[in-house]
């Protein structure tokens, strides 16, 4: 039985017989060469960085990977959304001091998630999975891991009133070093955001 769990314009992902498969669409306003080259860079690292990740932090395991057609078979984690758990769950608290670990650990290991978002973290038995790396990237910059906690914060004001993100923050300054530069570059992207809005 094959399920489609989404569809963007980047990629197509479903599940069959207990296993996600990730497939990159091809773009037709492009060139094919150009297309064909630009998938297969795309799916090799994301595939590259997955494998690294799930070497740090809980994130579904890589099963196969075929660069040529942009497909990323990967363990499906039978999980719910944190978006979906954060009202009404007593444990977010505990949650969220766990990502706030986990984070600190992909930022020490100079790994960019890109896209940080409430959607993007899978809660099984009180364990969050990362998923969708497809914006992912290995860097140390500290304004590329700012704007991962602005975006995450951004994700989670709009799912939870309160100070849940104090949470996140108290573990990720607790487990990374260079964690107080990063918060104050979120900080300055804040300020920065808050300007254009003017």
């Amino acid at each position: 039985m094959v399920k489609v769990i989404s569809r963007g314009a980047e990629a197509e992902i479903v599940l069959s017989n207990g296993v996600v498969i990730k497939r990159r669409l091809r773009k037709r306003y492009r060139i094919e060469e150009l297309d064909k080259k630009i998938i297969k860079i795309r799916t090799r690292r994301e595939a590259r960085i997955m494998k690294k990740v799930s070497k740090l932090i809980p994130a579904p395991r890589i099963l196969e990977v075929d660069e040529k057609e942009g497909i990323i078979k990967m363990e499906f984690i039978n999980g719910k959304p944190l978006r979906d758990l954060i009202e009404g769950n007593k444990n977010v608290n505990g949650i969220l001091r766990k990502i706030g670990e986990s984070i600190a650990k992909l930022h020490a290991n100079n790994i960019i998630h890109g896209d940080l978002t409430t959607s993007n973290i899978v809660i099984m038995s009180d364990v969050p999975y990362f998923i969708d790396f497809s914006f992912s990237e290995i860097t140390n910059s500290l304004e590329k891991k700012g704007v991962d906690l602005h975006l995450f914060k951004t994700s989670l004001k709009a799912h939870a009133k309160g100070s849940l993100f104090n949470y996140f923050l108290q573990e990720y300054k607790k487990s990374y070093k260079l964690a107080d530069a990063v918060i104050e570059k979120m900080h300055e992207i804040e300020k920065r955001g808050r300007y254009i809005e003017r």
